[in-house]
């Protein structure tokens, strides 16, 4: 999907950033059109380029609640 978006700006213009919600097994471009960001909120433990930036949405499944006394 992100590469589609990249190819096709006259059906989407040139985005600034792409925001992709992912387990991690997405097909990453090898790299991203220049003025374009990329931003990973990635659910899941896993490689992302080095260009984009990653945030780590955690499991409530698995992380500890915090206790607070």
């Amino acid at each position: 999907a992100i590469q589609y978006v990249m190819d096709n700006p006259k059906h989407y213009g040139k985005p600034d950033v792409i925001i992709c919600v992912t387990d991690g097994g997405t097909g990453w471009p090898d790299e991203m059109t220049k003025g374009t960001k990329l931003v990973i909120a990635l659910t899941q433990d896993s490689c992302t380029p080095d260009y984009a930036i990653t945030v780590r949405i955690p499991d409530p499944g698995k992380t500890k609640e915090e206790v607070i006394e």
